[in-house]
């Protein structure tokens, strides 16, 4: 048997990392393929989801991309993000020392909440930034009821 020195800190860490193997598996990561060389540059397609007043937002930094070079689709519950980033240069130039920009095609899905109106969807494109707007539902939307006093 063997003492080995407590570390807390590590040990929290370990169970961090074990309850969130799960949700991983829910948002995989969009993989950007090198053309030509058949690799994977392993990027993610940066997200950001969160709620504006009566609607949900989710924003896509897709940089150095034009909005025909972007598709956006809704089924059912699922918001599907794809696209065709292009490489300026097709050939291979000699000179070349490093290639870390990413190009090829990607798509990235998001799973919905069931109380919005996907009927209504709207997306914009603006310095590199897609914007999804997504209303919610009138059942959804926060109602203010008034308080009365009965005397």
């Amino acid at each position: 048997m063997t003492l080995r020195h407590w570390e807390p800190a590590r040990e929290l860490d370990e169970i961090h990392r074990t309850m969130d193997r799960p949700f991983h598996s829910f948002s995989q990561p969009l993989r950007f393929s090198m053309l030509g060389d058949g690799l994977n540059a392993g990027h993610r397609l940066p997200l950001d989801v969160y709620e504006e007043g009566d609607s949900l937002v989710i924003k896509a930094d897709v940089p150095g991309m034009k909005p025909e070079d972007v598709k956006v689709e809704v089924t059912g519950n699922m918001l599907m993000v794809r696209g065709q980033a292009r490489d300026e240069h097709e050939d291979k130039q000699p000179g070349y020392y490093v290639r870390e920009r990413r190009y090829g095609s990607f798509q990235r899905s998001v799973g919905l909440p069931s109380d919005l109106n996907t009927d209504k969807v709207e997306a914009a494109f603006e310095n590199g930034v897609l914007s999804i707007r997504i209303p919610k539902s009138e059942a959804a939307k926060t109602k203010t009821v008034k308080v009365i006093s009965k005397k």
